[in-house]
């Protein structure tokens, strides 16, 4: 009896020792806040379908390094050199280390903390002290034979260990976070990246249609230098008014002007290019002189159906959702307003897709037939069959239908530059990585890989 009583008395100091260990177990249970999920988005955010019309019915677009598909190998030196020199992009490279720093610090919050301390003394006195060494400490003495004087000197080291444990989970959360914004810097610098390549290539294509232009009014002032001439000789012989001698010299007088102020555009985007892809103006002027005055056609496109799966390509999305699983109600708002920027940008990109096609074959056909007509009036006043009036207005005509040929090509290929751009695509998955030491790929056009147990 008096056996069981004891056995019996034992029990309840069990349970009261085994007690925190079981509230720490329940506690930990209770780890802050839920796991997270992607956002879902509404019809109106992210629509079931695109409202604009999908060229060759929506077939799929090879995202990776697109400006390659112009086949103009000066444009795809412009792209890669201003990706491999751009501030920008150094910039955002910095905040993909400075996340990943973050990372690591966090990282290490979760790991058992050791701290060590160390002391070392050395004390002298005569011959024949005695020295006694501290507490945990090591001691030897050494006594100078000559001088009757001796050394000793003591060693100290300490050590400690801790780990706290983390109990609400709270730590772990922090390192979700900062996985998630280091997630976000990465989309940020590879939304860097597609920015930076459509505004070469939109300088580029730009530039080539300025040489157009150039070229256009360059041959118009030779044809009213021409006329100028034949007029002249006509109203020497006193077979056409000095007024019409007046006007075939201010015509002259117009395109001089206009060729020069063409002419000053071009040096303008010359300089631009300098400072986008850091190249000096003789190295950019030899690339250019490879294929002057060409606006390169861009190729057939093609964009999937469904807006979610383009909507996921783009960098600036996939930052932001990365934001939200850091961050918060802010950072949801701001998640879907990228989105419908995002959905509103294909769109737009879509219609002047559409619209500028059309509208190539309508200034082609034009511009053929008013050379035609320019090339009969021309005959018709050397043989005196018609006035100089009528012939600078059929010029004028067929000038205006060169230029918006010149213009609608390069509206043709900044739309399909546009529509890239608005569906994120970029760089292949043997993109430079800004931080190769780390386990987390750079996002591409082609997939993202992400890290941690946030998504």
């Amino acid at each position: 009896m008096t056996t069981g009583r004891h056995a019996g008395s034992r029990a309840p100091g069990s349970c009261a020792q085994s007690a925190p260990l079981v509230l720490a177990l329940l506690l930990a249970g209770c780890a802050v806040g839920p796991d997270y999920h992607t956002p879902p988005l509404s019809g109106t955010e992210a629509p079931q379908g695109w409202h604009a019309t999908l060229p060759h019915h929506g077939s799929r677009m090879a995202l990776a390094h697109w400006w390659e598909q112009f086949h103009d190998p000066v444009l795809t030196q412009l792209v890669e050199q201003a990706d491999a020199t751009s501030p920008t992009i150094a910039q955002a490279v910095g905040r993909v280390r400075e996340a990943r720093a973050s990372v690591s610090t966090n990282r290490a919050a979760l790991l058992p903390q050791l701290k060590g301390s160390g002391s070392a003394t050395r004390q002298g006195g005569f011959g024949g002290s005695q020295f006694a060494g501290g507490a945990g400490g090591l001691s030897a003495g050494a006594l100078n034979p000559t001088l009757g004087l001796g050394t000793i000197t003591t060693l100290g080291a300490q050590a400690d260990a801790s780990w706290e444990i983390d109990l609400f989970g709270g730590k772990r959360r922090s390192l979700e976070g900062a996985d998630a914004r280091l997630t976000a810097s990465e989309a940020d610098w590879h939304d860097a990246r597609v920015s930076l390549a459509a505004e070469v290539a939109n300088t580029y294509l730009q530039q080539r249609e300025c040489e157009a232009l150039v070229d256009i009014g360059a041959a118009t002032l030779s044809s009213r230098q021409e006329t100028l001439q034949l007029t002249e000789r006509k109203f020497r012989a006193g077979f056409v008014a000095p007024a019409d001698f007046a006007q075939a010299q201010a015509t002259v007088g117009d395109a001089v002007n206009a060729l020069e102020g063409q002419r000053a555009q071009c040096a303008q985007g010359i300089d631009k290019l300098v400072a986008l892809t850091g190249l000096d103006h003789d190295a950019l002027n030899g690339l250019l002189s490879k294929a002057s005055a060409q606006i390169p056609a861009p190729p057939d496109p093609g964009v999937p159906d469904v807006p979610a799966q383009v909507l996921s390509q783009r960098p600036d999305v996939s930052s932001a959702e990365r934001a939200v699983a850091g961050a918060s109600a802010d950072a949801l708002a701001s998640y879907r307003s990228k989105v419908r920027q995002a959905v509103q940008e294909v769109e737009d990109a879509l219609v002047r897709l559409d619209a500028s096609e059309r509208r190539v074959d309508a200034a082609t056909m034009a511009d053929a037939q008013y050379a035609k007509v320019l090339e009969a009036s021309n005959a018709r006043y050397r043989l005196g069959a018609g006035s100089l009036l009528q012939l600078e207005d059929v010029r004028r005509t067929a000038l205006q239908a060169s230029q918006s040929l010149a213009a609608v090509k390069l509206e043709r290929a900044q739309a399909w530059v546009a529509l890239y751009k608005a569906v994120g695509g970029g760089w292949r998955d043997d993109a430079p990585n800004p931080h190769p030491d780390h386990k987390t790929t750079a996002p591409t056009a082609q997939g993202r890989t992400h890290t941690g147990s946030a998504s």
